[in-house]
């Protein structure tokens, strides 16, 4: 009788096992790398074209007549030998740094020889560090450090942005700042660039609005000092309560209305569209936001 000789345990596991295999394989290759700080809840990094000419509005939500003037001065950026490109989101979740590195990697921005891109990111439903929106993120290239450092960054946009996005006026506030980096790159000698001058026109900027302040505090004391003397609170005489200056009748009865000041926003904030443009395949340095 012949024996039935039987296959070990181990052979009958080996299809099973490279089933297994091939499948683990067929997902890692489909997965999409991601940054380790990117999260779920980032939006989908667009892809600029030439015909976007740097600046992109993934949200739909900002004035077209805003995208063309931020795109004129990319144009700037263009011709002096640089690259500015930016964008707008509702918000992130990653860090903005490594957004804007991101993106700007994406796209390419800036040249690789000289990574001499500038990227602006703008998270309308964010507040900057004065509590106006919209939230920008400006971060240059490797080869702008020397002209373009983090201190550098803030004046401008201190002096540049924030004032208008205080006001309201943030789209103008970041058409200008985005000129503003256009004519510095230009001729970063200029007087108009130095740190003191930027420190002066912020400096009045923020004097300005002190003053708005100031006067909107006096109309409103004077308008509470106005309504008392009007309603009798003020001068009063005697043991009959008749008013002071502010009387018409024989019964003393006072007569008048009140009025105050409105409410006025006089916040400073920062410029709050620009695109910054990175470097293809460089690493961001040190940015600004606020």
């Amino acid at each position: 009788m012949q024996k039935k000789h039987r296959r070990p345990w181990i052979l009958g596991t080996v299809p099973v096992f490279f089933a297994l295999l091939l499948a683990l394989f067929s997902v890692t290759r489909g997965a999409k790398p991601v940054s380790a700080y990117a999260l779920d809840g980032d939006p989908p990094i667009p892809n600029i074209t030439q015909a976007d000419r740097g600046w992109v509005d993934p949200t739909g939500r900002v004035d077209t007549n805003t995208v063309e003037s931020l795109r004129n001065a990319s144009d700037r950026f263009q011709s002096e030998g640089f690259q500015l490109a930016g964008a707008f989101f509702s918000d992130i979740a990653s860090d903005p740094s490594q957004f804007a590195s991101d993106f700007g990697n994406a796209n390419g921005i800036g040249s690789a020889n000289k990574n001499n891109g500038l990227v602006i990111i703008v998270l309308l439903d964010r507040a900057g560090t004065d509590g106006n929106k919209p939230y920008i993120f400006v971060a240059p290239g490797r080869g702008l450090g020397g002209l373009l450092n983090d201190a550098k960054i803030t004046k401008f946009r201190e002096a540049f942005f924030n004032p208008l996005r205080a006001q309201g006026q943030w789209q103008q506030g970041l058409i200008q700042l985005s000129n503003k980096f256009a004519d510095y790159l230009a001729s970063p000698d200029a007087k108009e660039f130095s740190d003191e001058n930027l420190q002066t026109i912020t400096g009045t900027s923020q004097s300005g609005d002190a003053w708005h302040w100031i006067i909107i505090a006096v109309l409103i004391v004077g308008g509470l000092i106005g309504y008392g003397i009007l309603r009798g609170y003020f001068g009063r005489g005697g043991s009959g309560g008749s008013s002071g200056a502010w009387t018409s009748g024989s019964n003393g009865s006072s007569s008048g209305g009140s009025y105050g000041g409105g409410a006025v926003s006089t916040a400073v904030a920062p410029v709050a569209n620009l695109v910054s443009c990175v470097p293809r395949h460089s690493t961001i340095p040190e940015v600004e936001k606020g």
